[in-house]
């Protein structure tokens, strides 16, 4: 399972682009469930490790069922929580972040997998299809 988070700042969302062998992609922060770990917990975990902040989860949004979207297989459920930031200093940490940025939670630049989840976070937070 994988948990991930939603910060939303001045209208842009927090998000990661990850660098691997031979592809570049922009995701929401977070990660895999660890053992012993509630969701929520690893939430919190995955966006300090990731990118340097610390938050504060506010609320459940949604979780995404197994599917394949464009090709891409989420083979387990994710969970997607709204946080807040309470600390710390935006900065890339893991090797395979590239990069950490807010951006538009529509945009032309998000693979097919993650313009579903967009989508999905922006009906969640009220703002339609966007």
């Amino acid at each position: 399972m994988r948990a991930q988070v939603v910060l939303v700042e001045d209208g842009r969302v927090l998000m990661v682009r990850l660098q691997r062998p031979g592809k570049s992609f922009w995701v929401l922060p977070g990660g895999a469930i660890e053992s012993g770990e509630t969701p929520q917990e690893a939430a919190v975990r995955e966006v300090r490790e990731e990118t340097g902040l610390e938050v504060a989860i506010d609320r459940l949004l949604f979780v995404e069922e197994p599917r394949t979207v464009g090709g891409v297989h989420i083979r387990s459920p994710r969970h997607t929580f709204l946080a807040r930031k309470v600390g710390g200093r935006l900065t890339p940490l893991y090797d395979e972040v590239a990069e950490v940025a807010w951006l538009p939670p529509k945009w032309d630049a998000y693979d097919v997998s993650t313009e579903d989840t967009m989508r999905r976070v922006r009906r969640a937070l009220g703002q339609g299809e966007g």
